[in-house]
């Protein structure tokens, strides 16, 4: 078998990224995701109980949607993600480099919340569809096993 080249293309160019850890801002974000999570898992079990559950059920998706796509569309499709001063015009100044790869920086940095309603609304949206069709199929293997 012939061995795989382990450098991706692409990477040679980039400088190493230094090794996250979890900070006390990285706890802070993860304690919010929690919460957020309950909130939303607690309202949306509340209106589960109600008659107008569809309309319920439609507009948490479309607040998902919506969310999901402001994050993109903040962050210009992730154009900029990866790119690097030499990969730039080289017509463009120093100056104009460091505003676009700053900008890259800024616009992910301030769509950080944002991030967060998108995951706490998939993660309720995770635990329903497991509840709906994992948890059902588990039972019935148990109860044609027993």
């Amino acid at each position: 078998m012939a061995k795989r080249n382990k450098k991706r293309k692409g990477k040679e160019n980039r400088p190493a990224e230094p090794k996250k850890t979890l900070d006390k801002k990285g706890f802070l974000r993860l304690g919010i995701l929690v919460a957020l999570t309950a909130v939303i898992f607690f309202v949306y079990r509340y209106f589960m109980a109600k008659p107008y559950f569809g309309v319920a059920l439609t507009v948490y998706l479309a607040v998902a949607t919506a969310a999901l796509l402001a994050y993109v569309i903040y962050n210009r499709g992730f154009s900029r993600r990866g790119v690097t001063k030499d990969m730039l015009p080289d017509v463009w100044s120093e100056e104009q480099k460091d505003a676009f790869l700053e900008d890259a920086q800024r616009r992910l940095r301030r769509s950080r919340p944002l991030l967060i309603v998108v995951a706490a609304l998939f993660f309720v949206l995770l635990f329903d569809a497991v509840e709906l069709f994992v948890f059902p199929f588990l039972r019935g293997l148990l109860g044609q096993a027993a």
